[in-house]
């Protein structure tokens, strides 16, 4: 880490977060960061030394801060995921351009985007109540954002291993379901793993965001399989989707099928420089289309790409 790039951060810090001008070079500092940290050039020194420079900028006081400290354990935790959902940003003026830079990124947005897939999938299923898994539910805040008073009184099983993650979504619900007046979806939340989950019935929605971008290719197609399983008869046409090249992928059917969206592992994983999660330059969605020829081993999925 040379003393330009460490005097190119404290520049930034000194004024609170980068300006929409300097974002080309910050992304440029974060790629050539992340290639020397790929190539074994970073040493925990250097990494100490970015950690002091950014200071502030890098705790959980920020998005990009809480993301890299990981206070729950693992990245892409639940508390992360439901402050992109809801755009949240530091309280602090001092820090808050640093927020504005990570929400504008591709895998933020592709992550909101998801959430609003998830609801138009939910809608789609008509007024006729059905049943939904939820795999890696998280904080549920796609389920929190899509009842409503009109809604039907679909049975939506959340299953999530993390219990910290299990009863932030619960008390999220239940602040929505008693402004309903009790008006509002059957829910269900279940501790779980989700590669050792075994439904007792089959579902007519079988929802992930996120879950399957940690998988190996082995362990991804035969979760595929497995969840295919658990789907009612009659799930229509599945298809395998890109969309705005975010590698954001969806399997899903028509009346009942699959819907699984992942942030893409370029723009999106979370571990970024040295395991933590600044925002990194756009592009790189190789990894999903790597994986194509991999569906032709499930068997009556289709393949399209929007």
């Amino acid at each position: 880490m040379t003393k330009t790039d460490l005097d190119f951060i404290r520049h930034l810090v000194a004024k609170g977060g980068p300006d929409v001008e300097d974002y080309p070079d910050f992304e440029a500092w974060v790629s050539r960061l992340k290639q020397g940290t790929d190539a074994g050039l970073v040493s925990e020194t250097d990494k100490r030394q970015i950690e002091q420079v950014f200071g502030d900028a890098l705790t959980c006081e920020t998005m990009q801060g809480f993301a890299y400290r990981k206070p729950h354990g693992y990245p892409g935790d639940f508390e992360i995921i439901d402050r992109i959902y809801t755009h949240w940003k530091s309280p602090r003026e001092d820090l808050r351009k640093w927020d504005d830079y990570f929400h504008q990124q591709v895998a933020p947005e592709a992550v909101r985007n998801r959430k609003n897939v998830f609801c138009r999938c939910i809608d789609d299923l008509g007024q006729v109540p059905k049943r939904i898994l939820n795999l890696a539910s998280g904080p549920a805040r796609d389920v929190y954002d899509w009842m409503g008073p009109e809604k039907p009184r679909h049975h939506i099983t959340c299953l999530d291993m993390d219990p910290k993650s299990v009863q932030y979504a619960k008390e999220l619900v239940r602040e929505k379901h008693q402004s309903l007046n009790g008006n509002s979806p059957d829910i269900t939340f279940i501790v779980g793993n989700a590669v050792r989950y075994r439904a007792a019935q089959k579902y007519d929605l079988i929802w992930s965001g996120g879950l399957f971008d940690y998988f190996s290719d082995r362990v991804f197609v035969a979760m595929l399989k497995k969840f295919r399983s658990m789907i009612n008869p009659g799930g229509g046409n599945y298809g395998w989707k890109f969309w705005k090249q975010q590698s954001i992928a969806s399997v899903h059917g028509i009346g009942g099928g699959m819907g699984f969206r992942a942030p893409n592992r370029g723009t999106a994983s979370w571990p970024r420089p040295f395991g933590g999660c600044l925002p990194g330059p756009r592009g790189d969605h190789q990894r999903r289309i790597r994986r194509k020829p991999l569906l032709a081993d499930l068997g009556g999925i289709g393949w399209s790409c929007i």
